[in-house]
């Protein structure tokens, strides 16, 4: 009873030193730093295997990674989804972000039955039981994924996906990215009521927004010379999730017009009413599955509670049915 006490006591605390950290502009500069020196423990040949990150020999592909955390049953149908319905030359690679080893050593081995790139992490710091921190240890990922294996092999096009996200339908990005600098889902700040879950179309209506890094695909043109950081943050005194310090770099300097936005469709599992919501997360994670384009989003995958077996087994149907 003790050790949950303390375990408890520290999250607490350490929403309380994030929270107040944020306050007085503290917090901003250790996370970029500790970003900095995490990306300084670069690409590991030894606990990496199908992909370099040195420059491609054909740079017109479409170069793809997805950050795993715990879930190898995942891979294998967005591997063999995409090889069905995405039109583009294409590579792709997992990046493996999980805190057990033995899911290490899953993922490792479907990977190697898929033929795909693997790539262990170095140990993040944001992903331990006794300091867990899920947004800021996707976002440090992201940020180590980009500049030390995404920016230095210099695909014209590249896309980060999450592990929870399969292209159902036949698509060209890269055709899209010729027209325009990226493409994915616009979020907005406050997007935080139940009610949102289950609108249809592009909700962005407030002046600051961001990408989802879930579905993020970008002309590499438009990036060079940009420092992207997609770590969660504060802007205007609201905290925002994993991606959205991208804001400074990129969405601040832009208009929402010169990206392409997805079309959303939520999609509630049961008969749950939205509107009589009390706790957003069980909702998210149990009720509701997403279209996004041609994209079928499972949503929560990575929630510390699970998904319930009657979502799991809709969204299996779901998926079934595109293949």
């Amino acid at each position: 009873m003790g050790s949950i006490t303390r375990k408890v006591n520290l999250i607490y605390l350490t929403k309380f030193f994030l929270n107040q950290g944020f306050r007085f502009k503290v917090l901003p500069g250790v996370l970029e730093a500790i970003s900095f020196f995490f990306r300084q423990r670069g690409f590991d040949k030894v606990t990496s295997f199908n992909c370099s990150n040195k420059p491609l020999k054909n740079r017109r592909l479409l170069d793809i990674i997805t950050v795993i955390y715990n879930r190898e049953d995942l891979i294998h149908d967005q591997v063999q989804l995409l090889h069905k319905n995405l039109l583009d030359p294409f590579s792709y690679t997992v990046v493996d972000n999980s805190q057990i080893e033995e899911k290490h050593r899953l993922i490792k081995k479907v990977c190697q039955k898929e033929r795909v790139g693997y790539i262990r992490l170095p140990r993040n710091p944001f992903n331990t039981s006794f300091f867990p921190q899920g947004s800021l240890s996707h976002g440090l990922a992201l940020n180590w994924s980009y500049f030390n294996y995404l920016r230095p092999r210099d695909a014209k096009f590249i896309g980060i996906i999450d592990q929870d996200i399969f292209l159902v339908k036949p698509s060209s990005l890269i055709s899209i990215l010729n027209e325009h600098p990226l493409y994915g889902r616009i979020l907005r700040i406050g997007n935080t009521r139940a009610t949102d879950f289950v609108k249809e179309g592009d909700a962005v209506k407030k002046y600051i927004w961001y990408l989802w890094p879930g579905l993020f695909f970008a002309n590499n043109n438009f990036l060079r010379g940009k420092n992207l950081n997609f770590y969660p943050g504060k802007i205007r005194g609201i905290h925002v999730d994993t991606g959205s310090m991208n804001w400074h770099a990129l969405y601040s300097k832009m208009k929402k017009e010169e990206i392409q936005p997805t079309r959303h469709k939520f999609i509630v599992i049961g008969k749950k009413d939205p509107n009589k919501v009390t706790d957003l997360s069980d909702f998210k994670s149990n009720h509701v599955v997403e279209y996004l384009d041609n994209w079928l989003h499972m949503i929560a995958s990575t929630w510390e509670k699970g998904i319930g077996k009657e979502k799991q087994e809709f969204f299996r149907e779901l998926l079934n049915k595109s293949k």
